[in-house]
């Protein structure tokens, strides 16, 4: 009699409609939620599917591990790797939505380098500018340990400290002295021209006998000026004339 006809698995209700999608029916059973990270497809008898995020190992649904993803229900037994230096926040995961340490994103969900000054030491969609006075030897570092003094710069004690004037440095090296007729400010390069000098084609020349060239000039690219009232020098490089 039709009082005792069921539903067919994957159906239920009096008009046997399916069951919606994650969930499923046997045996005239209404339809149930699918348990442990499964899922389905609507009018199911089984959840024979893992939710997005989860991979299908021996009838469980396990994780994606951190730098996988899937992003539909499957029945696959591995997850999709991350591509293009992208990388997942965490586990279970449906998308690659960060960078992989040493990248960042470039305003169009794509993965760079980190820029020279910065690092990335965990998946992020930013890198984090090194410390004052600091700066990386190349871009894509994954560390603050990357991050070294800046030219100009020496280290001590986990410190940046400038350099005297009139010295400079490499980045990540020790104080030097500029070499004759150049000068430096405190933490800068020796780009500027000493006492007794001028720039002359981007080049630090010795003022001739008879002219000089005070620091302050000499830094503000000023040319040498002559000796006047009498006043002389002997030699060249001379920043002040003598008096006669």
């Amino acid at each position: 009699s039709a009082s005792e006809c069921i539903c067919v698995d994957g159906y239920s209700g009096q008009n046997c409609d399916p069951c919606n999608p994650g969930e499923y029916s046997s045996g005239g059973a209404e339809c149930q939620a699918c348990q442990n990270n499964k899922w389905s497809t609507a009018g199911s008898a089984t959840c024979d599917l893992c939710i997005a995020g989860y991979k299908l190992v021996a009838n469980t649904c396990e994780v994606c591990p951190q730098g996988e993803y899937s992003d539909t229900p499957n029945n696959q037994n591995t997850c999709t790797p991350c591509a293009d230096n992208k990388s997942t926040s965490g586990t279970a995961s449906t998308s690659c939505d960060v960078c992989k340490p040493g990248y960042e994103h470039d305003g169009s969900g794509n993965c760079v380098d980190c820029p020279v000054g910065t690092y990335s030491g965990s998946e992020s969609t930013t890198c984090t500018a090194c410390g004052q006075y600091e700066t990386t030897i190349g871009t894509g570092k994954t560390s603050p340990d990357d991050c070294v003094c800046n030219s100009g710069y020496y280290e001590s004690s986990g410190q940046c400290f400038s350099c005297p004037d009139g010295q400079t440095s490499p980045v990540n090296g020790t104080c030097f002295s500029c070499p004759a007729g150049y000068y430096s400010e405190t933490g800068t390069t020796c780009d500027q021209c000493a006492a007794g000098y001028e720039m002359v084609s981007e080049v630090c020349q010795a003022c001739p006998t008879g002219k000089y060239n005070t620091l302050e000039n000499a830094r503000a690219n000023i040319s040498c000026s002559d000796c006047v009232n009498g006043n002389t020098n002997y030699g060249t490089g001379n920043a002040y004339c003598n008096h006669c």
